[in-house]
């Protein structure tokens, strides 16, 4: 399992209309500018990564001509893109595979189901909406052969706690969390898992499982992070280094529990942070 690869990390992008008004949710969420703002997340990203990651939300009113902006942009990166649908891009029961019709057409663009890239084995369950407005995303066991990286819009685990505790909102957690938290704790194998949703940049260690939260694009700390994956015969390292794509203005107050760079190597048995992390 020898090997290194980046991947270029988005989530809610929440792309809109031109001109459409913003909206709140701890702080400003930039509609009006949200195509400018991934146009400069996938510019700052695709020099450095190898493949692109967006974990969800990637419109905001699943729109069209919403799907289309973000697959065109997406496309013309030449990279592979790997993404997964967020709330706002399934609002109800009935648009489950609303992403997948506007992915036919797609080039260079797909959701993973079992991928192999250098080191790492991507993977995706399929989101769902019931009826009474609760999520589920049914996952898959991933394979062994290599790190499992779990891509998701809704987190594995639970930062209610530690959100709440500082007032912000929390978005809410999938209706089969804990289900898929224990399907993964009980792997042998280390596991990695990046979601959104939260517009928190966060990371949580549960034994096997290390779990980067990624802060929103389209609100603060409107981040675009490079996520790298090493493996070599003494065991894995992943690195994350965020970039602000916008400066929040004086006064804003970003959802941020994670500093902008921070490493981590498994131990064997756990994951375990190389640098003191903080936020």
């Amino acid at each position: 399992m020898d090997g290194r690869v980046r991947l270029g990390v988005v989530t809610d992008s929440h792309v809109s209309e031109p001109g459409v008004a913003d909206t709140y949710f701890n702080n400003r969420v930039h509609l009006g500018h949200s195509r400018t703002l991934l146009t400069d997340a996938l510019s700052w990203l695709t020099p450095r990564a190898d493949a692109l990651v967006l974990l969800g939300d990637l419109t905001q009113s699943a729109r069209p001509e919403e799907f289309r902006f973000l697959l065109d942009e997406l496309t013309a990166t030449g990279l592979p893109c790997y993404v997964v649908p967020g709330n706002h891009d399934c609002p109800t029961p009935a648009d489950d595979e609303l992403l997948a019709g506007h992915l036919k057409s797609a080039e260079r663009v797909r959701v993973p189901a079992h991928e192999p890239l250098g080191p790492a084995l991507l993977t995706a369950g399929h989101l769902t909406r019931s009826a009474d407005g609760g999520y589920h995303n049914r996952l898959e066991s991933p394979a062994p052969a290599r790190l499992p990286v779990v891509l998701t819009h809704f987190p594995v685990l639970s930062l209610r706690p530690a959100i709440e505790e500082r007032r912000w909102q929390y978005a809410g957690d999938l209706v089969n969390r804990v289900g898929l938290e224990r399907t993964l704790g009980s792997l042998p194998e280390p596991v990695l898992v990046l979601h959104g949703h939260l517009h928190t940049r966060a990371e949580t260690v549960a034994g096997n499982i290390l779990q980067l939260s990624m802060g929103a694009l389209a609100e603060a700390p409107h981040d675009a992070a490079l996520v790298t994956i090493e493996a070599d015969a003494r065991g894995l390292r992943v690195t994350r280094e965020c970039h602000q794509v916008f400066r929040p203005a004086p006064g804003v107050r970003p959802a941020v529990l994670a500093p902008e760079r921070s490493a981590f190597t498994f131990s064997g048995k756990e994951w375990r942070p190389e640098l003191e992390s903080g936020g």
